[in-house]
C-alpha cells in the first residue's frame, strides 16, 4: 500500500527535468598567449587601434606575433563603424602575455582569448520539414504583430488629440572648422565618422541646443549673455552635447553622468580644448545631483527614466530645461543599485516615484500597463529606419503621445511648455526637443 500511494504521489509532483549547471572554466579552454581587447571606439579607423595598441603594450610590443582588429559588421545598424570593436593580439610566450595583461588599458578591457574546442557546426539541413516550421513559425510572428498593432492603434484612438503639437525649428550653424580638437562630435574625439548621417544629426542636435539657448528666458535678467549662464547636461555622456556647447557658448557646463568611465573619456576631451576652466564633472545618479546655482538644465539623449528625471530635476529648480529623449521603452525598466559604473538599468530605470503616465491629462485616458504598451511601441520610432513603414509611423504616433504627457506634467506644475522638431534628422525618429521655461508671476 505504501509502495502505491508514494507512485501515486510523485505521479503527481510536477515533472522535473535535468538542469545542466554551467561549470567556470578549466585553465585549459583560456589561450595562455592570447590577448582580447575590447570596448574600442567603433568609429576608429582599424589602423589608428592598431597604432594605439602598439602604444598601450609598447614595453611588450617586440613580443607580438599577430594582431587582428575586427572589422565591422556589415548590417545597416553599424553602418558608418570602422571596426568591430574589439581585437586579438597574440603574443610569442606566455609571460609576455601575461604582462601585457597588467597593463592599465582605460577605457579598453583585457581579457584572456577563449579558445573553441568545440569543432564548429554546421547549419543543419533544410530540409521539407524545417522549411514548413520556418514557414508556420513566420506566421505566428505576423499573427502577434498585427494583434499588437491593432491594439496600439486602439490606444491611440483613446487617447486622442494631443495638446502639444511637434513644431519644425530653424537652426542656426555653428563653425565647426574652427573647433579645436575634441570639440566636434563628427570627429575622433567625439568618436563619430565625419560625413557620417549619425554625425550630421550629432552635430545638428548641439546647433538645436545652442539655439534654444539664446530664446529661453531666464529669471535672472542679467543671465541673458549665453556665456554667463551656468548649465547643467544631465546624462552627458563622453560629452557631445557639453563640450561643444560650452566651446560655442562660452557658457560654463556641469556634466553629469553615472559612469566614470564615460567622464573619463569627457575629460580628456575637455583638456585636449582647453575647457577646463568652464567644464566640470559631477559622477552622480540624476536623482542625486544638486543644481544650486544652476541657470538651465540640458539632456540629449538619455535613456528612458533618466529624461523623466532631468526634467523633474529642474522643475524642483523652477528653471528652464532642453531635453532630447531616446529609448523610451526603457521608460518601465525598474532601477537597481549598481553604484556609478552599474549597468545601463541604473542609468535608464525607473525609480518607485516615478509614477507613468506622468500628467494627469494622459492619465485620465489610460493606464500604466497601456502606456508601456505604448512606449515600447514608440520606440520603433526611436532609431533610424524605413520612415515610410507603418511600424514606423504608428511608433512616431505614440512618440509623439509619450512626449506630450511630459511637457503636460511639466505645464501641470505651471510652465510654459513647447515640442519643436530638430533639423536634419531626417527618417530618424529622435527629433523631438522638449523645453520648458517656468510661467511669469504678474
Amino acid at each position: 500500500m505504501f509502495t502505491l500511494l508514494l507512485a501515486l504521489t510523485l505521479s503527481l509532483l510536477p515533472q522535473v527535468h535535468s538542469l545542466t549547471v554551467p561549470l567556470p572554466r578549466s585553465a585549459s579552454q583560456y589561450s595562455p598567449t592570447k590577448i582580447r581587447v575590447s570596448n574600442i571606439d567603433w568609429y576608429l579607423p582599424s589602423s589608428l587601434v592598431e597604432s594605439k595598441i602598439k602604444v598601450a603594450f609598447h614595453e611588450v610590443f617586440h613580443e607580438v606575433t599577430s594582431l587582428e582588429v575586427k572589422p565591422p559588421r556589415s548590417s545597416k545598424r553599424d553602418e558608418g563603424k570602422m571596426n568591430g570593436g574589439s581585437a586579438v593580439v597574440e603574443f610569442n610566450s606566455e609571460a609576455a602575455a601575461a604582462e601585457a595583461l597588467t597593463r592599465d588599458t582605460s577605457p579598453w578591457r583585457l581579457s584572456q582569448v577563449i579558445e573553441d574546442e568545440d569543432p564548429i557546426e554546421t547549419k543543419p539541413e533544410l530540409t521539407p520539414e524545417r522549411i514548413i516550421l520556418r514557414k508556420d513559425r513566420a506566421a505566428r510572428y505576423a499573427r502577434q504583430r498585427a494583434r499588437r498593432a491593432l491594439g496600439i492603434d486602439d490606444l491611440l484612438s483613446c487617447v486622442g488629440e494631443i495638446p502639444i503639437k511637434l513644431n519644425p525649428m530653424s537652426i542656426r550653424d555653428i563653425k565647426w572648422e574652427s573647433a579645436p580638437p575634441g570639440v566636434d562630435p563628427a570627429s575622433e574625439g567625439g568618436g563619430l565618422k565625419i560625413g557620417s548621417s549619425r554625425a550630421v544629426r550629432k552635430r545638428a542636435a548641439v546647433e538645436a541646443f545652442v539655439t534654444m539657448l539664446s530664446h529661453l528666458r531666464f529669471e535672472d535678467s542679467s543671465t541673458q549673455k549665453l556665456s554667463q549662464l551656468r548649465l547643467a547636461d544631465l546624462g552627458s555622456g563622453t560629452g557631445n552635447l557639453a563640450i561643444p556647447l560650452s566651446w560655442a557658448t562660452g557658457a560654463n557646463v556641469l556634466a553629469v553622468d553615472i559612469y566614470a568611465n564615460s567622464l573619463a573619456r569627457l575629460l580628456k576631451r575637455v583638456n585636449e580644448a582647453g575647457l577646463e576652466e568652464q567644464i566640470s564633472v559631477e559622477c552622480q545618479d540624476i536623482l542625486e545631483v544638486n543644481l544650486e546655482g544652476i541657470d538651465a538644465v540640458l539632456s540629449l539623449h538619455a535613456c528612458g527614466a533618466a529624461s523623466d528625471l532631468a526634467m523633474e530635476a529642474a522643475v524642483d529648480k523652477k528653471i528652464p530645461f532642453v531635453i532630447s529623449p531616446c529609448c523610451i521603452g526603457k521608460v518601465n525598466v525598474k532601477r537597481w543599485g549598481g553604484g556609478n559604473n552599474g549597468g545601463n538599468a541604473e542609468r535608464a530605470g525607473k525609480p518607485k516615484e516615478l509614477i507613468y503616465p506622468r500628467s494627469l491629462w494622459l492619465r485620465d485616458k489610460i493606464d500604466t500597463d497601456q502606456f508601456q504598451l505604448l512606449a515600447k511601441a514608440a520606440d520603433a520610432a526611436d532609431g533610424a529606419g524605413d520612415s515610410g513603414s507603418e511600424w514606423f509611423q504608428r511608433g512616431r504616433k505614440a512618440k509623439a503621445v509619450i512626449e506630450s504627457d511630459r511637457l503636460m506634467w511639466a505645464k501641470e506644475r505651471g510652465y510654459e511648455v513647447e515640442m519643436l522638431e530638430m533639423p536634419k534628422h531626417e527618417g530618424y525618429g529622435k527629433t523631438e526637443l522638449l523645453v520648458g521655461v517656468p510661467k511669469i508671476n504678474k
